[in-house]
């Protein structure tokens, strides 16, 4: 199953998916963060419960803040090809990031990933 995160007001610049704490979502299947508005500048994924990928490679062009806090991930986590105008990106107190992530070093000044469990998996 694929779900899709969209917000139907057009003037829109920020998304928090789920950012008080003591409410969790929980998700299975496949995540996918397409048809998000394209003038969307800032996104917030915090306090959620991942049992599938997490697909971050379709992001609207003109985001420049992501944040991925306080989150449990059971499958893939893909932030290998992010926006050009991207100047912050935080993965904080994550747990179980699995799979690969390539990441420009020309993107970014400073990317922040703090109390953050990661899983390195070879290819088969």
């Amino acid at each position: 199953m694929q779900r899709k995160l969209t917000e139907p007001a057009d003037k829109i610049r920020a998304a928090h998916v789920n950012t008080i704490q003591k409410i969790q979502n929980h998700l299975s299947g496949s995540v996918v963060l397409t048809q998000l508005l394209s003038n969307l500048k800032y996104l917030f994924l915090t306090s959620n419960q991942l049992s599938g990928p997490l697909n971050l490679t379709k992001l609207p062009p003109n985001m420049c803040r992501l944040r991925v806090d306080k989150n449990t991930f059971s499958g893939t986590v893909d932030i290998s090809d992010l926006p050009q105008g991207l100047v912050e990106l935080k993965l904080l107190c994550n747990d179980y990031l699995t799979g690969e992530v390539s990441i420009s070093d020309e993107l970014f000044d400073r990317v922040n990933v703090k109390n953050t469990k990661i899983v390195k998996q070879h290819a088969e």
